[in-house]
């Protein structure tokens, strides 16, 4: 399977997001089915926020909201697979390379994660 990215060629275009609040996380927290690299996951709460982050865009590692304890359980209990590169300067950031996509309308009232 081909990487979202091509970390060496794009380092200098990659234009990671700073996550300085909870207020710079997406707002949706509800249970939300995703597809991920041909299998369904039940996401919610900070899972699904840190998750739907990374689909638009790669993320600073450094954030006031700890999202790498998120990244790390996404990784271990999920499968998730998420590339930490670094910056020309030397910042840390995420990049989600599974593919996965929401399955909108699919959840009725379960939660995992």
């Amino acid at each position: 399977m081909e990487p979202r990215y091509n970390i060496e060629q794009e380092k200098q275009t990659i234009t990671p997001k700073w996550i300085m609040g909870v207020r710079d996380l997406p707002n949706k927290i509800s249970p939300e089915t995703y597809m991920m690299d041909g299998r369904k996951v039940i996401l919610s709460k900070r899972n699904r926020q840190v998750v739907d982050a990374l689909i638009d865009a790669p993320l600073y590692c450094a954030s006031t909201v700890r999202i790498s304890d998120t990244v790390f359980r996404l990784k271990s209990e999920h499968g998730l697979r998420i590339t930490t590169a670094r910056t020309l300067l030397g910042r840390h950031f995420y990049i989600l390379e599974s593919e996965i996509a929401s399955l909108p309308d699919t959840v009725r009232g379960c939660a995992n994660g």
